[in-house]
């Protein structure tokens, strides 16, 4: 995996990682590498922020990033881009272990879509279940392929290692026209998660991306709900404590923030879709005479959603969610149900409104494993074709269903 004299096709870079298991980490992913499905003098590696040990290196001959007196480089990513030559990248955090022919589909992608910018590939843990981000159009700082001269046209952040650094490189990505997409068929397995993750830390990102990010109409609507959303995981795991601390200092912070850079509005809507929101349910209303709608999971866009259903006069019976239902649990005085409870609620079309289309995906497949005969609609998917074909199908369960009967 060491530089070729030949221009390298692929540069795979490997950040940091704050995990006890890290050298173990490493080495799985720069295994990964080697069975990525391309010869060695058409990738090369370059490690950030690692000096690892020489009988590492012995075994993974990676190029390290030194300073002009050859110690080991604590490199930024802008330093890190300086150095390397592949017409695409490759950004790896440890543990995340590429599979075989990802690599070359990605190119393919790249090669037959001139915009597309990255690609954040399809994760699943080690036990084979999807590990979807929230954000669809953003990056995903685990393993995502973007295209050089994407990069090259941007001035980059130093890091991309937080959901905010991730923002940020994704930002200024869309704001120059590139197209960020996730992908089922470019998979990539990733350690399991911390099951104690840093709730303290987490309200903090929060609150700073709200508070940097977002424009001033919708830092108090989304600011509040993902406070809500974190205070809850914590409740749950017995944290709260921990949530607190890092709610006062992040909202200290948030009061006065070192620098606001708001998104202007293509890139809001790239990110978090706030109009397409209303526009789309406005469309199915519409097309399905909609009355009265249950809300397919808690999102971080959950309230545009809300905002949209209230100015479409359109009743939310519920919110079904099996991670955050609890007894007479409250969201935005909505309650908050497992899908069993939620099934006997009456409304008209269950609406999965998730930004990440994968994750829509597959939880619009658990829903529809209970059977229930009405319409289930990924939002973001809907199309009048398809709004059809789920008008055509629950009718034909309906009558089915009475036949039986």
């Amino acid at each position: 995996m060491a530089a070729s004299a030949l221009t390298p096709l692929v540069s795979f870079l490997v950040g940091r990682s704050a995990r006890r298991e890290a050298e173990a980490d490493l080495d799985a992913t720069l295994q990964g590498v080697q069975r990525c499905g391309l010869p060695p003098d058409q990738i090369e590696t370059v490690l950030i922020d690692r000096s690892p040990t020489p009988a590492f290196i012995e075994r993974f001959p990676v190029i390290q990033l030194m300073d002009r007196h050859q110690r080991p480089l604590a490199a930024t990513l802008p330093e890190a881009m300086s150095r390397i030559r592949g017409r695409y990248v490759v950004w790896l955090s440890p543990g995340s272990v590429i599979r075989p022919g990802a690599v070359v589909r990605m190119m393919v992608r790249f090669d037959a879509e001139p915009t597309l910018g990255a690609l954040c590939f399809y994760a699943t843990r080690p036990d084979g279940t999807p590990a979807h981000g929230e954000l669809g159009g953003v990056i995903d700082v685990r393993c995502c392929g973007i295209r050089r001269r994407a990069l090259d046209e941007i001035r980059l952040p130093q890091r991309l290692e937080s959901p905010l650094d991730a923002i940020d490189l994704s930002s200024r990505m869309l704001a120059r026209g590139w197209e960020i997409r996730a992908v089922d068929d470019l998979h990539v397995s990733i350690p399991v998660a911390d099951q104690s993750p840093h709730f303290e830390r987490l309200v903090r990102e929060d609150l700073k991306i709200v508070s940097q990010w977002l424009p001033r109409r919708w830092i108090v609507p989304i600011g509040r709900d993902w406070v809500r959303r974190r205070r809850m995981e914590a409740d749950d795991a017995g944290r709260l404590d921990s949530h607190y601390r890092g709610l006062a200092v992040g909202l200290m912070r948030a009061l006065v923030p070192r620098e606001r850079i708001p998104l202007d509005e293509p890139v809001m809507e790239a990110i978090f879709r706030p109009q397409e929101t209303e526009n789309r349910l406005r469309r199915l209303k519409h097309d399905l005479a909609l009355k009265r709608i249950l809300l397919l999971d808690l999102t971080p866009n959950s309230a545009f959603l809300r905002a949209a259903a209230r100015k479409l006069a359109l009743e939310i019976a519920a919110i079904a969610d099996n991670r955050f239902a609890r007894p007479h649990r409250r969201f935005a005085r909505l309650r908050v149900l497992r899908d069993e409870q939620a099934r006997a609620e009456r409304f008209d079309a269950a609406i999965a409104a998730h930004l990440h289309p994968l994750a829509a995906e597959s939880r619009l497949r658990e829903w529809r494993a209970l059977g229930d005969p009405r319409p289930s609609i990924d939002l973001f998917a809907a199309s009048a074709a398809a709004v059809s074909v789920w008008v055509r199908e629950s009718a034909a369960v309906r009558r089915t269903a009475v036949r039986s009967a």
